[in-house]
């Protein structure tokens, strides 16, 4: 695909620095050096030069030139980079001369990387793990989107999508033949032997799709119980300072109080939640209660706190997540501890306990969302599409070969599915909701 205009954006963050990229990319990105330098630069060395307003001849700024020629590039076109100081009236400056070149405009957000992507130099996982490089706040979070990035799912994709259609190859080629002699039973079964191989293969990511998902997004730990057993205490003392009001009045919290925390290198979002009890006359109380449990059917893990003295009766909340039993206030009984019931027990108050807490929920979170290899899948778009991809192998898997025609249809399916995935066909609609999320410059 080749674009018509030259896009140039400041590629380093805002405000006063060191330094400050400027980057330019298109057919006419070399004409810059020209202008603005009045010499050019070898390909792929820093030269240093004077940046000069090409209409005004007035020096901007002297600083690193580099280019580098299409294709071998980011984008796939000429690129071009200033290394300029980062004062803001020199980028400023440097921008604006930019600016003037006929054909040349400032980029959008993202469109660095869309037009990658136009040109084949990056398919649409890797740029997905690329805008969740941008966004990475752990050190989980960066494995998991570099390892994206650099290709490692799209490399199993594209194994998969080629798999598919050598199977898909097979039958096209044996449904001319399906009422000879010639067309081998053993062979047909063979490639379904293949298709079931495959498909269990893929079943093997997709239920490791919550653990990716969980790593980008963050992990859902969420607090409940009845009102004042100390759930607020509890998200103050995780947190390290005072978040959620600490009250003795019944239904204090009302709202959800999220905290985004890191555990291990996972980032954890604990939320403490509205009180849970059968009668309140109270409709904004009512409204939290509706919230609590919401929260907790989305929840990875479920805290679950009761007062010492209290049962774990039946959870009046349901969830899909693992849950952990916590006894606070444990400093308010004379009883033996190991009386009370298999729980952990604690006091927010003496601090008895908390450090066993912290030390369960790391341990959980990790069991749970750990791994030594980063997730193949990590978005709910790529769950969707792998979902669909195996429901159409199952129905392949279940016709027998005087279905030949169908049984094909329903790999080409399977095919086109993961041909989305990758960003093969059928992506339009999505690249202004991927690139909405990009900064400008990228």
């Amino acid at each position: 695909m080749i674009e018509s205009t030259t896009i140039f954006s400041l590629s380093t963050g805002a405000g006063m620095a060191g330094i400050a990229v400027i980057r330019v990319s298109g057919p006419k990105a070399f004409q810059s050096i020209n202008l603005l330098c009045a010499k050019d630069v070898e390909e792929r060395y820093a030269s240093l030069r004077k940046i000069k307003n090409s209409i005004s001849g007035e020096v901007l700024d002297e600083g690193l030139v580099l280019k580098f020629q299409a294709p071998l590039t980011f984008t796939g076109e000429d690129i071009v980079e200033f290394h300029i100081h980062g004062g803001q009236a020199t980028i400023s400056a440097v921008l604006d001369a930019l600016g003037q070149i006929d054909d040349f405009r400032q980029a959008e957000a993202g469109e660095f990387t869309r037009r990658a992507f136009s040109n084949g130099r990056l398919d649409l996982v890797e740029i997905e793990g690329l805008g969740d490089l941008l966004h990475a706040q752990t050190q989980a979070q960066r494995k998991q989107a570099l390892a994206q990035a650099q290709g490692a799912s799209s490399l199993v994709f594209e194994k998969w999508r080629r798999d598919i259609i050598s199977i898909l190859a097979y039958f096209e080629a044996s449904i001319d033949f399906v009422e000879e002699e010639d067309v081998d039973e053993r062979a047909v079964t063979h490639q379904t032997e293949k298709m079931i191989h495959l498909r269990n293969e893929m079943a093997g990511h997709l239920n490791d799709s919550a653990r990716g998902t969980g790593i980008r997004d963050g992990v859902k730990v969420v607090l409940v119980g009845e009102p004042n057993v100390g759930k607020s205490s509890i998200l103050n003392y995780l947190a390290d300072r005072e978040v959620a009001i600490v009250s003795e009045i019944p239904g204090t919290t009302r709202d959800a109080i999220e905290v985004q925390l890191e555990l291990n290198g996972i980032p954890v979002i604990f939320t403490d939640t509205a009180g849970l009890r059968q009668q309140t006359d109270d409709l904004i109380e009512k409204e939290g209660i509706k919230k609590t449990r919401q929260k907790s059917l989305e929840a990875d893990i479920v805290l679950w706190v009761i007062e010492s003295g209290q049962y774990f009766n039946k959870l009046d909340v349901v969830t899909e997540g693992d849950v952990i039993k916590v006894i606070n206030k444990i400093d308010n009984v004379d009883q033996s501890l190991d009386e009370i019931g298999p729980a952990l027990k604690i006091s927010v108050k003496t601090g008895h306990g908390l450090d066993t807490l912290l030390r369960e929920l790391s341990d959980r979170v990790s069991h749970l969302f750990g791994g030594n290899e980063p997730a193949l899948i990590t978005r709910q778009r790529q769950k969707e599409a792998l979902s669909h991809c195996i429901g159409y192998i199952d129905r392949a898997i279940e016709m027998d070969s005087q279905s030949l025609e169908l049984l094909s249809e329903q790999i080409r399916l399977a095919a086109i599915e993961l041909g989305r995935l990758v960003g093969r066909v059928d992506v339009e609609d999505l690249l202004d909701v991927i690139f909405n999320d990009f900064c400008v410059g990228k």
